[in-house]
């Protein structure tokens, strides 16, 4: 039996494929983003809530062992005392251990340069900071008061909602009114909606 070499497939066959292909495509990719969004919103509300209790702790336990009853406006880092990195040196130190940090390095590195979302590396898509209604330096405010925002580096495609936690551990979101595409710029707020979720 011989075989036609000139057979193969014609154009009309390869139209109903990529035809076939394309709308796979149309329907997949909406469904990706959507699945994308809702694991992102999902993880920084769970860092809201790891934010929430590591402040909890700071205060409770007087990890800065100031022999205060007070809050952290800083994440820092494990050679700055007095914030959720390092809450404070063991004799003789210079460094934290990282087993004694409040919250781990992806908290170092979400933090926001300025008012928009933008950081060095997101955590789920999302920057955080403190928040701007709480006055962070002022020891006073400290020792009854935080917050801490979050807001998606690309509205739309990392995330829809900003969120914000403050001391009285209700975690708060709105949806964003910045362009889709614009980097977030920590809209939530003390009077923002609680998330349900």
């Amino acid at each position: 039996m011989a075989f036609d070499m000139n057979k193969g497939f014609s154009v009309v066959e390869v139209v109903i494929v990529l035809i076939v292909i394309s709308v796979l495509i149309v329907i997949a990719v909406p469904n990706f983003f959507s699945a994308l969004i809702s694991s992102n919103e999902a993880g920084i509300l769970k860092a809201m809530q790891v934010l929430r209790d590591a402040e909890a702790e700071y205060f409770e336990l007087d990890l800065d062992r100031d022999d205060v009853m007070d809050f952290t406006s800083r994440i820092g880092s494990l050679y700055i005392q007095g914030t959720l990195r390092c809450p404070s040196f063991e004799d003789g130190q210079s460094k934290c251990r990282e087993a004694d940090s409040l919250v781990d390095i992806s908290f170092e590195e979400a933090i926001a340069i300025g008012s928009r979302a933008e950081c060095a590396v997101p955590k789920t898509g999302y920057c955080i900071q403190f928040a701007g209604d709480v006055d962070g330096e002022d020891v006073f405010v400290l020792k009854s008061d935080y917050g801490w925002e979050a807001s998606t580096v690309r509205i739309g495609r990392t995330g829809r909602h900003d969120f914000a936690v403050y001391s009285d551990g209700i975690i708060r979101c709105t949806k964003s009114k910045e362009r889709k595409g614009n980097p977030g710029r920590f809209e939530a707020s003390r009077l923002s909606d609680v998330c349900v979720r």
